[in-house]
């Protein structure tokens, strides 16, 4: 009998881990695209990019005019083949990247798109870009920072933020993001979920910054992983970890403070040379003046100087930060608001989960506190002057300051 009970257990035992092994191969093979993001690459190109756990056959995005789309069968629509790279993380967890480059699309036009494989019950959601035309006369765009967290709750927390942000600036052409996305890069749950409360990323462009998590003794296979940047940043560098492009009348430049510095110095300066701009704008994680400094970046500086860079966007500190509008590192006097001389070096929030204490106050720092709120940064661009607004998840309005030329 004992005998009998024994072979009854084994039996169950088997049908159990069957019946898991099942649900797991149903859920692994059943995954539809994730990490669905928008890149610009000038005025008129956009790459758009998405994840997968599994190796798609023949991955593709269709895409059409929004004003020609009635359904996916139509003669107008577009299907244009994927490339794709795989990656394996310190977890051996193996995904893949696929990006797709549209140039030459046209100005004040909406375009409808998914994306997908062979497997049609993989493919994505509908999602509708606009591309705008170089010569209007501003444009806006949402900056924030510090989103990465440790459990769903964190990115939870992270979603209602950017959502919050994008209902305060409705007509935000893109994003800009100061870098830190998740906690643990190596950890692709944190991914998912970054991507499952930023939905909106499908629709709006999303131009990241390489932060202090997103590489990490040298390495950067998860923030290149994620992400498709133009292709265009600094030699020597990690590819895509430093990047710009030119977009209506500003030049925007990302750089990565986890890289080489002396490298991106001469990139920096031959880029500022190249392609001068009304408007100069740079994002960087650590920030050279903040609630401390990253005295690294001091060359940087001079350059910001040399070239007229009015508004750098920083992370990293964990609190609210504003220069005074400075000149080799000194406060420019007579300049309140607006301001028409000297670069600002804006430090914005965290606006996921994790705080850090208010630093002592900086002699350089016009705005400095800490009021434990998840914050986010609206910059409109016109022709004359840039008008930055600072608010909390709440709404309220902390902070503003404006620059004209």
């Amino acid at each position: 009998m004992q005998k009998d009970k024994f072979i009854i257990l084994i039996i169950i035992a088997i049908l159990l881990i069957g019946i898991g092994v099942v649900e797991y191969w149903k859920k692994s093979n059943n995954e539809k695209p994730y990490g669905v993001t928008i890149s610009i690459v000038n005025n008129t190109t956009r790459i758009i990019s998405w994840s997968s756990t599994q190796l798609e056959v023949q991955p593709y995005i269709d895409w059409v005019s929004s004003s020609e789309y009635d359904s996916w069968n139509s003669d107008h629509v577009i299907t244009t083949a994927a490339s794709v790279k795989e990656y394996s993380n310190s977890n051996d967890e193996t995904y893949y990247r696929y990006s797709v480059t549209l140039d030459h699309l046209q100005e004040n036009m909406s375009y409808t798109y998914r994306v997908g494989g062979e497997n049609k019950k993989l493919r994505s959601d509908n999602a509708i870009f606009t591309v705008y035309s170089a010569d209007q006369e501003q444009f806006s765009f949402i900056h924030i920072t510090d989103s990465q967290g440790e459990t769903e709750n964190d990115y939870q927390v992270w979603g209602k933020t950017l959502e919050k942000a994008i209902n305060t600036l409705p007509e935000a052409q893109f994003i800009v993001h100061s870098g830190d996305m998740t906690e643990d890069p190596n950890i692709e749950q944190q991914w998912k979920w970054f991507f499952q409360y930023s939905k909106s990323l499908k629709r709006l462009p999303f131009m990241p910054t390489t932060g202090n998590h997103e590489q990490l003794k040298g390495m950067a296979s998860s923030y290149h992983s994620h992400f498709k940047m133009p292709l265009n940043g600094a030699d020597k560098l990690i590819a895509e970890t430093s990047y710009y492009f030119e977009y209506s009348n500003m030049l925007y430049i990302s750089m990565n403070t986890e890289g080489d510095i002396n490298e991106q110095t001469s990139w920096l300066e031959q880029v500022l040379e190249e392609h001068p701009q009304k408007w100069i704008i740079v994002s960087m994680h650590r920030g050279v003046y903040g609630g401390s400094r990253f005295n690294e970046a001091d060359d940087w500086v001079q350059l910001f100087d040399k070239y007229g860079v009015q508004l750098v966007l920083q992370g990293h500190n964990h609190e609210y930060s504003r220069s005074y509008p400075l000149i080799d590192g000194k406060v420019v006097e007579g300049q309140s608001n607006p301001i028409t001389e000297g670069t600002v070096y804006v430090t914005m929030n965290a606006s996921g989960t994790k705080f850090n204490e208010k630093k002592k106050d900086k002699k350089y720092q016009a705005v400095h506190f800490q009021k434990g709120l998840q914050m986010f940064g609206t910059v409109t661009v016109s022709a004359t002057e840039l008008n930055y607004n600072a608010y909390d998840v709440n709404g309220d309005l902390l902070d503003s300051f404006t620059i004209k030329q």
